[in-house]
């Protein structure tokens, strides 16, 4: 590939995190713009580097964090632990692999380079992968073209009640006001590539982008909650119906 990820490494023994640099770098797999031994170090270079990818080892020994403490701090950064107690961990590993939406992976450690060089492939493969669908082109009414939309600025599709045209109503983080789609059908969008991963349909008339939903309280008793998001530069508040018909999906989620 001749894009490169951009990797953060944390491993607490000095040699070891040398050995992992020079693997990389011989195998010519990503680019190396943080190598830490210390969880603070890490973190504060993370704000000014903004690497794509995490690999991070678990046990940082007189550390006041922990690889997992780093993952769970850095939800929407794929994750590669390398790790020498791996099934003392596998249980929260595979949380994290579960309920993360970017790929997550582990290798134990000693260090082979024939494994990490076959799992880091595959693991860089999904991260592109995955970054191939991140915008949809559709054809909004509001302009004369087809626009590219990064999927992450998408808040909810809903169905225009003013309407019976079948038209849908986008909102975005970029503008206050929707946007319009032309007689689609929710099913159009994720045909379109939305990802399941990330957004979730919760009626007949709503899709709604997951991250605006982890913060609610969702029983059953209930049939709509209030969402509150930045529209532009404004607050704005959006009631979310929930049906019946649609409740497994929210029990998945």
């Amino acid at each position: 590939m001749s894009k490169k990820l951009k990797l953060a490494l944390l491993e607490d023994n000095i040699i070891l995190l040398r050995d992992l640099q020079r693997l990389i770098k011989d195998n010519n797999l990503a680019e190396i713009v943080i190598a830490s031994t210390k969880s603070e170090d890490f973190l504060e270079k993370m704000e000014s580097e903004s690497p794509t990818a995490l690999v991070l080892d678990i046990d940082l020994v007189g550390d006041s964090m922990s690889g997992l403490d780093i993952a769970n701090y850095c939800k929407d950064k794929p994750i590669l632990f390398i790790t020498g107690n791996t099934r003392d961990y596998i249980n929260q590993i595979e949380t994290l692999r579960i309920d993360n939406d970017v790929p997550v992976e582990f290798l134990s450690k000693p260090l082979n380079e024939e494994k990490l060089v076959k799992l880091f492939v595959k693991w860089e493969k999904s991260i592109f992968t995955l970054a191939k669908i991140e915008t949809l082109k559709i054809k909004l009414l509001d302009y004369f073209q087809p626009n590219p939309i990064k999927q992450e600025e998408i808040i909810y599709i809903r169905s225009d009640y003013t309407s019976n045209s079948n038209n849908k109503k986008i909102q975005l983080t970029k503008s206050y006001n929707e946007c319009t789609v032309s007689r689609k059908s929710m099913n159009y969008f994720f045909e379109q590539g939305l990802s399941k991963q990330n957004f979730i349909q919760t009626s007949q008339s709503f899709i709604v982008n997951k991250s605006y939903l982890r913060e609610l309280k969702i029983t059953r008793e209930n049939i709509s909650y209030q969402i509150t998001f930045m529209a532009g530069e404004k607050p704005k508040t959006e009631s979310i119906e929930i049906t019946e018909e649609y409740w497994k999906n929210i029990k998945k989620f």
